[in-house]
């Protein structure tokens, strides 16, 4: 293995961590070797991607978190995206009294992707099982 350039280590770094990412936004990604800017291509086409944001609850939400940066990250890169965000599970019966609200259902129909988080939690478990957030799922 030829020893690497701290650039090289950087870029194939830079390539991993955005090739997961446009793999999480549901985009083909083509890894063009000897590119000096990866995200060209995408820079290229024109077309937005619409992302339902579905926390959860428990560690959901802090899961979901995280990925929603990577993905605005991207955006600043140049990735169409538009994200949406509503309840799902516990934070849905919640809101509204069934953990897959009305309004969740048709964002999520509507989307090219879905980003889901966890679901339910102790503080429900008393509810009916047709109304637990599990059911949400």
């Amino acid at each position: 293995m030829p020893l690497r350039t701290r650039r090289q280590i950087t870029e194939l770094y830079y390539f991993r961590r955005v090739g997961i990412a446009h793999q999480i936004a549901g985009l083909e990604w083509n890894l063009l070797v000897g590119s000096a800017h990866p995200t060209k291509k995408y820079r290229e086409i024109k077309m937005t991607k619409k992302i339902a944001v579905l926390p959860g609850d428990g560690i959901g939400p802090e899961i979901i978190a995280e990925a929603v940066k990577v993905l605005e990250h991207l955006r600043t890169d140049g990735l169409d995206i538009e994200m949406n965000e509503a309840p799902v599970g516990g934070a849905g019966y919640e809101a509204s009294g069934k953990p897959l609200p009305d309004d969740t259902l048709a964002l999520a129909k509507a989307s090219d992707a879905i980003l889901l988080g966890a679901v339910g939690g102790y503080q429900w478990e008393s509810l009916d099982i047709s109304v637990r957030p599990e059911k949400g799922l």
